[in-house]
C-alpha cells in the first residue's frame, strides 16, 4: 500500500523549506519565539507559523487555495486559536509558485523581530 501526502500540504512543506533556507542568515533564534503548526480550512491544508518578538505577535498560515494553484497566506495579529478570522480570510494574499509565498512570509518575520 502507497501512503499518499495531500498535495496542498507537500507544497506548504517546500515553503516552510525556503523559509528555514532564508531565516538561517537573520541571526534569528526560534526558541520561543516561533511555532510551526498544522492549518486546516476545508480543503486547505499546510502550515501555520505563531511568531513572538517583545510585545509583537503575528501568525501565518499557507496552504495551496482551494479555489486555484495558487499559495494562499492568511495573516493575524493575534492567535487564532480555532479558526482564521474572517478579516484574515477576506485579506488573503495569494502567490504563484512557493518562493514567491516564502519571500513574503520572510519579509514579515523581519518585519516582526525588527
Amino acid at each position: 500500500m502507497k501512503l499518499r501526502t495531500n498535495h496542498s500540504l507537500i507544497r506548504a512543506h517546500k515553503v516552510k523549506a525556503l523559509i528555514a533556507k532564508a531565516v538561517a542568515g537573520l541571526g534569528f533564534s526560534s526558541t520561543g519565539n516561533s511555532r510551526i503548526g498544522s492549518y486546516q480550512n476545508g480543503r486547505e491544508q499546510g502550515l501555520s507559523l505563531s511568531l513572538r518578538c517583545g510585545i509583537k505577535y503575528c501568525w501565518l498560515a499557507w496552504a495551496e487555495a482551494r479555489c486555484s494553484d495558487s499559495i494562499v497566506i492568511y495573516r493575524c495579529e493575534l492567535d487564532p486559536m480555532q479558526s482564521i478570522t474572517e478579516e484574515a480570510y477576506q485579506n488573503g494574499m495569494y502567490f504563484t509558485d512557493e518562493q514567491a509565498a516564502a519571500d513574503y512570509i520572510v519579509d514579515v518575520i523581519r518585519e516582526v523581530i525588527a
